[in-house]
């Protein structure tokens, strides 16, 4: 596949993802979510892993087949094209959502050895616009308030943290994101490669002994 054929897929692909998104909110608006007393979580999962898996994937066509490591290279796509966040934000939003929630199909807190904080999340679908608003930061929290996730630690964190992620906007974050990343690779005769090496191969995977 030539680069002008990855690139148009590659934005139907994101902006498939971010219609899925914008209508489920508003239907879950309109319903409050089929009464569901767990707001429907499994979507919320699904579409987070969706969410980083493409960014997974695109910095996987950015970086050709040296590739490298993945939370590097995954961190490194982010700081370039991701709309918000820093550099804290990114890597916890890895660790929530992608290497974490991927493997588990569910939320797992997750704590940083290095400065002994602790991370959690606020999640909403629909458009409340409190978690909008703070979409893709972080909020301090007080331990005692979140006794679940102190329960399973050895000692007081340093810091308790919260990501909040409003999922229309993650939905928008990413379809931005590939917009940038498709500029510049359509721009860049090594990016043009880069993708046009790897591409087909993601399209077919094999397996085997």
């Amino acid at each position: 596949m030539k680069a002008d054929d990855i690139a148009k897929e590659l934005l139907a692909h994101s902006e498939a993802l971010k219609f899925e998104v914008d209508t489920l909110a508003r239907c879950f608006a309109g319903n409050r979510f089929f009464d569901d007393t767990n707001n429907f979580r499994h979507a919320h999962f699904g579409y987070l892993m969706s969410c980083m898996a493409q960014v997974d994937a695109l910095s996987v066509f950015e970086r050709g087949a040296s590739g490298g490591s993945q939370t590097p290279r995954m961190m490194g796509f982010l700081g370039r094209y991701m709309p918000g966040g820093g550099l804290e934000e990114h890597r916890v939003a890895l660790e929530l959502f992608r290497h974490k929630l991927m493997h588990l199909g569910r939320q797992a807190f997750v704590f940083d050895t290095t400065t002994d904080i602790a991370y959690t999340w606020r999640l909403q679908f629909t458009d409340v616009e409190e978690i909008r608003l703070r979409h893709f930061t972080l909020s301090a929290l007080d331990p005692a308030t979140e006794p679940e996730l102190v329960s399973f630690l050895s000692s007081t964190p340093s810091a308790v943290k919260a990501l909040n992620i409003h999922l229309p906007s993650l939905a928008d974050d990413i379809h931005r994101l590939s917009e940038s990343y498709v500029t510049a690779m359509l721009a860049d005769a090594g990016l043009r490669q880069n993708a046009e090496n790897v591409y087909p191969k993601t399209r077919l995977q094999t397996f085997g002994s």
